[in-house]
């Protein structure tokens, strides 16, 4: 079970690497929780550190909640580099 989960991870890792560019360090814990299990997912990259946690009655279902929130967070941080207009030069 520990093989797939880590192509599970891996899968969902390349999946938001592809789609919305590659990241310095990825770090995921997945463990036992109340219930089912839990997973927190912390991601850095340049400095930023963005951290998200996810539960699941299985580790697959953990390991999917806490990167689909990882993911909603590079997304609007990316909406929210793209929306700041650039100033003129010597402005």
């Amino acid at each position: 079970m520990n093989r797939e989960l880590g192509g599970f991870v891996r899968y969902c890792v390349r999946r938001i690497e592809t789609e919305l560019g590659e990241r310095e360090h990825w770090m995921i814990r997945i463990g036992i929780g109340r219930p089912g299990y839990k997973t927190q997912v912390v991601l850095e990259h340049f400095g930023l550190v963005l951290d998200a946690a996810g539960c699941g009655h299985d580790p697959t279902l953990a390991v999917w909640d806490a990167m689909g929130r990882i993911e909603q967070m590079l997304r609007d941080r990316r909406g929210l580099v793209s929306c700041v207009e650039p100033k003129p030069p010597g402005a």
